[in-house]
């Protein structure tokens, strides 16, 4: 996984980093993209998915106004079908069943953007959740999942290429961190000129114990 790539504390960093960096840039909330992430985070590493493809989907629903149960549950139980019956499913969707299954062992992340765009180009997004149902997996909220996700496919693309970048980075909660620090600074710095030049109209008397209380409030 990331973590073992990366070493667990740069990974955790990273991933703060991606969701930060998908939260600032777009509509989508922290809270969503952390709780589609955790859903959904089995079996996307069994497909191979990163935590930035994961998490970029989670924000084009977010931002399409599915609801984060009904969006992560919908994914699980589409890739799930993929990996169980990929052949089917291809035919569902119109796809070469051996190019297709063939791109579902090498790079899972690109097999489901494949899926979901053949699958909408074809008119065959109703046909999916009672194909679902008889998997014994819920149809509920497939339709609309897959037809936000389709409806945005480039936007779902380009915001994972986003966040692999931040994830590669995994320099944006730290440099929003140090923006925040250097914000304060200059607050800190104004306040104490304003202090300098009180300082020339009250006197020397009351100025130590003011900025007494500004070191104080420093540390």
């Amino acid at each position: 996984g990331d973590a073992d790539r990366q070493g667990l504390k740069q990974a955790m960093l990273s991933t703060a980093s991606v969701i930060n960096e998908l939260a600032q840039s777009s509509s989508a909330s922290e809270g969503y993209l952390m709780d589609f992430t955790a859903r959904l985070a089995g079996v996307g590493s069994t497909a191979g998915m990163t935590q930035a493809q994961v998490m970029a989907f989670g924000s084009v629903l977010d931002q399409g106004m599915v609801a984060v149960e009904k969006g992560a549950t919908a994914m699980q139980n589409v890739i799930t079908a993929l990996y169980r019956k990929p052949a089917e499913m291809a035919k569902v969707a119109g796809l070469d069943v051996k190019a297709f299954t063939t791109l579902l062992r090498t790079d899972g992340n690109a097999a489901v953007l494949q899926f979901i765009q053949a699958l909408n180009d074809a008119g065959r997004m109703d046909a999916l959740a009672p194909m679902l149902d008889k998997m014994h997996l819920s149809g509920a909220g497939v339709t609309q999942t897959l037809s936000t996700l389709a409806a945005n496919i480039d936007a779902v693309r380009a915001t994972q290429q986003q966040a692999t970048a931040a994830f590669s980075a995994g320099t944006s909660v730290t440099n929003e961190f140090n923006a925040a620090n250097s914000t304060r600074q200059a607050e800190l710095e104004k306040t104490q000129k304003k202090l300098h030049d009180l300082s020339v109209t009250i006197g020397e008397e009351l100025t130590p114990m003011v900025y007494g209380t500004l070191s104080a409030a420093r540390t």
